[in-house]
Order: structure tokens, then sequence, then C-alpha cells
């Protein structure tokens, strides 16, 4: 296993190092839709090289003890961190490629007017706000996302109940209340329902959450 861990992380860091190199260069090439657009690939393929560069590091820290370390792991920052960076990485870089073979095919119809570079940026802008609102949704503290989005919470002290998913919470609420009273459609409602159902409120005050980058293998 260590061979294999050595092996992807040589690999890794070569691909990160040609892309390195590829950035270093191509920002010094003039100002052309092809440069512009190798450009972006070469960043988003960068930031998927430190992505795989955690996930091995951590990898190989878990390894054999994962399933005692499980909940530390996916409740951290580090791992929210991962799941963003795979998910714009590997978004933008699909936006690109959209985008760089819509610019071919138009430059093979038209031969004498060719894509502008001011189009490509805009172009690569738009993808660019898109791809940070998408990637970044399932991190948001709001309501809104965080009823899409979260899919477990951990209660810290509460020796009953450790960890609840949603729909866990839900039967829970209906046995406490009855089963003609509403659960709530957001987390906050759920949880001040719970909060409701002991003298002591903090017994379900959420101290980790799980969601769309680091719920479980059985969640997804």
């Amino acid at each position: 296993m260590v061979v294999l861990f050595f092996l992807i992380t040589v690999l890794n860091a070569k691909g990160m190092y040609g892309h390195g190199t590829r950035l270093l260069t191509q920002t010094r090439s003039p100002a052309k839709v092809n440069n512009i657009l190798c450009l972006q690939l070469c960043i988003y393929d960068f930031l998927m090289g430190i992505y795989i560069f955690i996930i091995t590091l951590k990898n190989f820290q878990f390894y054999g003890t994962y399933c005692i370390n499980d909940t530390l792991w996916r409740s951290s920052n580090t791992c929210d961190l991962c799941g963003f960076i795979f998910t714009f990485s590997s978004h933008g870089s699909l936006m690109t490629a959209l985008i760089m073979g819509a610019v071919r095919c138009y430059n093979c119809e038209n031969m004498l007017v060719h894509f502008s570079v001011r189009r490509v940026v805009t172009g690569l802008v738009i993808a660019l706000a898109l791809n940070v609102l998408i990637s970044a949704a399932a991190l948001l503290p709001w309501d809104f996302f965080t009823n899409i989005f979260q899919t477990t919470v951990y209660f810290e002290g509460n020796r009953l109940l450790k960890k609840g998913s949603r729909a866990a919470i839900d039967i829970l609420i209906a046995e406490y209340y009855g089963p003609d009273h509403p659960v709530g459609d957001t987390w906050s409602s759920k949880l001040a329902l719970l909060s409701n159902m002991t003298s002591s409120p903090d017994m379900f005050q959420p101290t980790k959450t799980f969601g769309f980058f680091n719920q479980s293998p059985q969640q997804r």
C-alpha cells in the first residue's frame, strides 16, 4: 500500500509540475483565444492535483484506522475544502472544454470571422461565477441551502442520540409530538422542535454537520 501511495504521489507531482510550468509560460504568451482557454484548463487541472495530493496524504494518515476516525475526518474543514476543490475543478474543466469546443466549431464554420478574445473572456467569467456558486452552495449556512444539502447532524453532548439523519429526526419528532404535528421544513425548525423536547436544550445543539461533501457512503 505504501508503494501505491508513493506512485500516486509521484505521478500527481509530475502532473502538477507540468501544469505549473505551462501556467508560467502561458501567462507570457500573447492574449489569444486558444492561449486563454489552455490557461484556464491548466488552472483547473492544477487545483485537481492539489485535491489528489491532500486526499493521498489523508489516506496515508488514516490507513488502517479510518473507521475510528471517520466522523473526525468527515466533519473537518479539510474535508469540506477537498469537496469544494474537487467540484470547482471538475466542473470548471468541463465548462472550459465546452467553451473550447463551441469556439472551435464556430471557427470551423466561419473561417474568416473568428471568436474575439473579449467574447471568450466574458464566457469564462460567467462560467467561473456559476462554478463558484455551484461549488460553494453546499457550504453556505443559510436554511435554503442546508435544507437541500445537509443530511445528518452530530450531537456531541447527547448520550442517547449522537448522530441524527433527517429521516430519524422526523420520526423522533412525530413520536413525541404526534403524527399530525408538522416536523418542520428546515433544519433550524427541526432542531428547535428537538430542543423543546427536553429541559436541557444543549443536548440537541449540533456540533458537527454532514452534507453533500462529507456524507457517509451509505447516504450517497
